[in-house]
């Protein structure tokens, strides 16, 4: 059988467009079916293209296979159990050394003698591998070159800078602290030092005009997209968001909620007929002018947006128990439904065809499709309120 030789390249001065780094790493020269005494369709399977992956596996099957000869060894020439001959190796390999076994024979003494050898340098060895695979693990999830291995996450579309990076995170994770969030951008050479320490971020880089790079993201699989705007201004920007949507909706379907910032109100008619939702990229302007013109709103509606802090937005379904319900009456009947089950809501919109309205008509009926905006304190089991709401 044909066994693995092992070399030390080291790779230095490599450059990926000015920003220089290094790198240590095993490089095995091997042979078209064998990888040590793992099967190269195995090998394939288990760890792909990654070679220090597939090093630490073989480095696993080569202690397995010598401790199993070394077990059989102990056991035929000292004349003790399976069992026995078996914790003798491992206390032996490992270096423990409890000395409750010993070999007595000269046969054994010197099975011994090169099972012991040859299990201190794997040990020593899979250690340095595993040192190894843990720093190339860093290095890629540091400049992008990581497939996400989560999903069911936020997958964002283009770095939106460390701070609002940084804010969006925290937001995300007040109501569910561990979902995983992939950061996709074809230009980001790394991710900054604040964001690196950021446990369950990931960092696909790529080109978003690419399949791979979709691939790469576990696009398919996320819990949400969110798209930036590129550097460009105003209708370069926006027109080149269309065209990361469309693409996007190629390879999701249309369960994946999609968000995307349009830079330019003035542009939202390219996203005609797309599914995804836009905001504004210019809110805290809007926000700063609400502001001037009524102190202390915008403070009121900056607290409510946030997850931080105060009451959070929360969107529920009208069903049946409510169609035909007038919007005043059911406003009336709000305040009384919620003291009788303990909770603090109050409602904030009505969306028909996924525009709000805020101050809808007190005639206007609920009815399929509607959904109402709560303004909401925690948790709002809606089942029980819309209960109470009919009684």
């Amino acid at each position: 059988m044909a066994m693995k030789k092992f070399t030390w390249r080291y790779l230095s001065g490599h450059r990926r467009k000015g920003v220089s780094f290094y790198e240590c790493r095993i490089v095995g020269r091997v042979d078209s079916e064998m990888l040590f005494f793992l099967p190269k369709k195995i090998r394939s399977k288990i760890a792909g293209k990654n070679v220090t992956l597939a090093t630490l596996l073989d480095l696993w099957v080569c202690i397995l296979i010598v401790a199993i000869l070394a077990t059989l060894g102990v056991a035929v020439s000292e004349k003790i159990a399976f069992r026995d001959a078996l914790w003798q190796v491992w206390q032996t390999i490992t270096t423990v050394g409890y000395g409750d076994g010993p070999a007595k024979s000269d046969i054994g003494r010197g099975v011994t003698v090169l099972y012991s050898v040859a299990g201190i340098v794997l040990f020593g060895k899979l250690i340095s591998v595993h040192s190894d695979y843990r720093e190339e693990q860093r290095r890629a999830r540091r400049y992008g070159s990581m497939k996400n291995p989560e999903v069911n996450g936020y997958v964002i579309l283009r770095f939106p800078g460390e701070t609002n990076l940084l804010t969006l995170v925290s937001e995300l994770r007040k109501g569910h602290p561990e979902v995983p969030i992939c950061v996709v951008d074809p230009i980001l050479e790394e991710l900054p030092q604040s964001v690196q320490l950021i446990q369950g971020l990931h960092y696909v880089r790529g080109s978003l005009l690419s399949r791979d790079t979709y691939a790469q993201a576990a696009i398919a699989q996320s819990k949400q997209i969110i798209i930036f705007p590129d550097h460009a201004q105003g209708s370069e920007a926006d027109a080149t968001t269309r065209t990361v949507l469309e693409l996007v909706e190629n390879v999701t379907t249309k369960k994946v909620p999609i968000i995307f910032v349009l830079a330019d109100t003035a542009n939202l008619w390219m996203f005609d007929g797309c599914h995804a939702k836009a905001i504004h990229a210019n809110v805290e302007v809007l926000l700063i002018a609400q502001e001037c013109e009524d102190p202390s709103s915008a403070a009121a509606i900056q607290s409510m947006l946030s997850n931080l802090q105060g009451a959070n937005p929360k969107t529920v379904s009208v069903t049946a128990a409510l169609h035909g319900v007038a919007w005043g009456d059911m406003a009336s009947r709000f305040p009384k439904a919620c003291q009788s089950i303990g909770v603090k809501a109050s409602p904030l919109a009505l969306v028909r065809d996924e525009c709000p309205n805020h101050l809808p008509d007190f005639d206007t009926k609920l009815g399929p499709g509607d959904e109402i905006i709560l303004l909401v304190t925690g948790d709002v089991p809606w089942s029980t309120l819309e209960a109470a709401l009919i009684r």
